[in-house]
């Protein structure tokens, strides 16, 4: 796994990370809807037409003197975007610019200030601190360039994503947005590797722009990086929140965390251990017999699993006892011990094949 985050040109970026990249007819549909609303203008400039945002004749530091009044259409254009249908989809987000200071969090003493979030149509009321696992994009801006600031915006983002990723456990990989004055840059994380746009001019190019929001606002939750075979339930015979983890055919609803997840990055394993027990279904949580260890990680793809890697020691116990039913010549290892108690049990195990129970 790489634990680099490398920065592309916006386009491969768009080509490569974003959910899907929308057409030159969706993006004509758009600005037409948000011509007519008043959100974008037509200029023209030495007899060429050219689209710019209505509330953005400048950079935003030149338009307002503090970061929420300055960025507060982007709500505004948001909205007027998602009554938009786009290749048939309907919005699965709405953009919701919190407080300053809106938290994120389930997990006391995490909590994360965040300007603004994708989250579900349903959950986007500002009125409490919201859940982790109801924050699909989350976003920083300021008017602030200089190098320790624009450090210190990032570092919130990314704070904000560790958080997210660790508590919401259908988290495959999530995106975040950045405005620096007028330098807009998206960013895409994950377990392999984590991936950043050059710098986009916000005002400058509105197109470009609008097709990252219009990717992610319409995105589906899979895109998004919610991982369909893990549901996040309340489990009312304990009254607790729990996790679903659909296995091949079978769920297992998670009954305690046994490992904590605690990262220095967000690439790596992530490896979780949880007590959990099968149930019917991600909406049906009757428990069907005893408590098992649940164990989930994040591996190469070419990396072997425990399953695979147990399969292979038991090839080579296999063909050690086919040698010492036949031969009675015991490898080196054995021949060396002792302990003659202790030689006699695992030579037997070998041959019997007990070493499997």
């Amino acid at each position: 796994m790489q634990t680099e985050l490398v920065a592309v040109p916006s386009q491969r970026f768009l080509e490569h990370y974003l959910p899907f990249v929308p057409t030159e007819t969706n993006m004509e549909d758009c600005l037409q809807t948000l011509m007519r609303e008043g959100v974008v203008v037509d200029d023209c400039h030495d007899g060429l037409s050219q689209s710019s945002w209505a509330s953005y004749p400048d950079r935003p530091s030149k338009v307002a003197s503090d970061a929420v009044t300055a960025y507060q259409p982007l709500e505004g254009i948001c909205r007027v975007l998602s009554t938009l249908r786009i290749n048939k989809r309907q919005a699965s987000c709405a953009y919701i610019q919190q407080p300053v200071d809106a938290q994120v969090s389930e997990t006391p003493g995490f909590a994360q200030n965040v300007d603004a979030f994708f989250v579900p149509p349903q959950s986007g009321s500002c009125a409490e601190p919201i859940p982790a696992q109801n924050v699909i994009v989350n976003a920083r801006y300021q008017l602030q360039t200089s190098v320790d600031s624009v450090n210190e915006n990032r570092f919130k983002v990314l704070s904000g994503v560790m958080r997210c990723m660790d508590e919401d456990l259908r988290r495959t990989h999530m995106y975040s947005m950045t405005i620096e004055d007028d330098q807009f840059i998206v960013w895409y994380w994950s377990r392999s590797h984590s991936a950043r746009s050059h710098p986009i001019n916000f005002v400058k190019d509105l197109k470009t722009v609008l097709r990252i929001l219009v990717s992610l606002l319409f995105a589906s939750e899979q895109e998004l990086g919610l991982d369909p075979t893990v549901q996040h339930r309340f489990d009312a015979k304990r009254k607790r929140d729990c996790f679903v983890y659909k296995v091949g055919q079978r769920y297992f609803k998670t009954l305690e965390c046994l490992s904590v997840h605690r990262p220095l990055a967000v690439a790596g394993r992530a490896t979780r251990v949880f007590r959990a027990v099968e149930v019917e279904s991600f909406d049906d949580l009757t428990e069907k017999g005893p408590a098992k260890v649940l164990r989930e990680a994040w591996l190469e793809s070419t990396a072997d699993t425990e399953k695979g890697i147990q399969a292979k020691l038991f090839g080579q116990f296999d063909a050690l006892s086919e040698q010492l039913r036949s031969t009675r010549l015991l490898p080196i290892q054995l021949e060396a011990m002792t302990d003659d108690s202790t030689k006699a049990m695992l030579t037997d195990a070998i041959i019997t094949g007990k070493y499997k129970d």
